[in-house]
């Protein structure tokens, strides 16, 4: 039974699967963040974009 594991116990090798999985999650949540600020920030781009044809348009008038 022990052959089957690489790591000298069961607990050895949970405490890495929870680490793995710690990492994994923290790395998910970084990238969800990043297109979340990035979706975030093409909204402001074109909100900017919206007003400045307003304020020309509002200026020729």
């Amino acid at each position: 039974m022990d052959g089957i594991f690489r790591f000298g116990s069961i607990r050895e090798g949970l405490a890495f699967i929870a680490v793995q999985l710690a990492i994994l999650a923290v790395a998910l949540l970084y990238e969800y963040r990043r297109r979340w600020l990035e979706e975030k920030q093409a909204d402001l781009r074109s909100l900017i974009f919206d007003l400045e044809m307003l304020a020309k348009h509002k200026h020729w008038h």
